[in-house]
């Protein structure tokens, strides 16, 4: 829902789907998780039970990434990092780079499920190795990336036999081995809405947004005192843009 709700004001700048988004990661960050900082799977009276699965985690780390795209806000991210940081920790297997379904602080099971089938809904290791290939290229961090890879190659097999049974697994797969597209923007944070409509307006799969500050220093530097948008794509790097009028015609030329 969140990252519905997200993308939805992305597209059409419907305040209230933003709105909505923000407060149901609050509800979650303040209300499902507890002191340790365990996604908790249900809230009722004010009282949490039912510690969340691979599915929870996954769903959430994706639902931040997908808040901090549209607002590029930096408490999203650093939430999305620490908890696929937990989601690994807690769902880990030893020797393989799966993930288990249930986690590895709950009841002790004789037989631990680990499963790359999607379904009505993805499997848990599908959403994991999708939403950390994507922290991974945003961050730049690529402990991250190597661990949804890891995932990916850890049913490739089973995958390879019946692909119908796991579309999610392959637009992850799809991310990993398409060339990087990447949009990193700087310039003042209230600026920025109109490029950022622009970029949702257009199809561009795969693409990762980042935003680099004022742009005050470094690589990312605004020009002429407006937002400036840097785009890399299909192993190449174009000239920066500060105008929607230019920005639009270079995503036609590159898209």
């Amino acid at each position: 829902m969140i990252t519905a709700l997200a993308r939805g004001y992305a597209v059409i700048g419907n305040e209230r789907y933003l709105e909505a988004a923000v407060r149901a990661v609050e509800f979650i960050l303040d209300s499902l998780t507890g002191t340790s900082s365990r996604l908790m799977r249900s809230y009722y009276l004010g009282k949490t039970s039912g510690k969340g699965f691979l599915e929870d985690y996954a769903n959430f780390v994706g639902a931040l990434i997908e808040l901090h795209q549209v607002t590029f806000t930096d408490r999203y991210l650093e939430q999305a990092s620490h908890f696929a940081t937990e989601m690994l920790r807690i769902f880990g297997t030893d020797n393989s780079g799966a993930l288990f379904e249930s986690g590895n602080d709950g009841e002790k099971l004789l037989v631990k499920h680990i499963s790359s089938h999607d379904g009505v809904m993805p499997s848990g290791n599908s959403m994991a190795a999708l939403a950390l290939l994507r922290l991974g290229r945003i961050t730049g961090d690529s402990f991250f990336s190597k661990r949804g890879e890891a995932i990916l190659r850890s049913f490739m097999g089973t995958v390879a036999q019946a692909p119908t049974n796991s579309l999610y697994f392959l637009s992850a797969l799809d991310f990993s081995d398409s060339p990087e597209y990447t949009v990193t923007i700087s310039g003042e944070r209230n600026e920025l809405k109109p490029f950022l409509c622009l970029l949702y307006s257009k199809f561009i799969p795969n693409a990762v947004f980042r935003y680099a500050g004022k742009g005050e220093a470094g690589n990312y530097q605004t020009l002429e005192g407006r937002p400036t948008v840097y785009v890399c794509a299909k192993n190449a790097c174009y000239q920066p843009v500060n105008r929607i009028e230019a920005l639009s015609t270079l995503l036609e030329e590159i898209t």
